[in-house]
């Protein structure tokens, strides 16, 4: 809007809106214990989100078969692990 200092009359004039610039979400791959999430987009100049990022669930892990690591005897304990066949864990 501008104004005359003469007399007072305005005028003014509209402007288009740009657009948001999109900004890609990356992906956040799922683990064992941890929520990941899907790729998503929002604007990089007013935060507006284009695309949410869906939440997928953790996994949990996924345990092997035991294997005896030291065998029990009659007068000791044994002991047995089992490790995540995804992480190690």
């Amino acid at each position: 809007i501008r104004k005359c200092e003469t007399c007072g009359a305005t005028e003014s004039k509209s402007l288009s809106a740009k657009g948001h610039t999109e900004v890609v979400d990356k992906v956040i791959p799922t683990t064992c214990t941890t929520d990941g999430k899907t790729e998503g987009s929002h604007c990089s100049v007013c935060g507006a989100v284009i695309k949410a990022q869906d939440i997928i669930k953790a996994t949990g892990h996924k345990f092997g078969n035991w294997t005896t690591t030291k065998s029990a005897t009659c007068t000791e304990s044994g002991t047995q692990i089992r490790k995540c066949e995804t992480c190690g864990a």
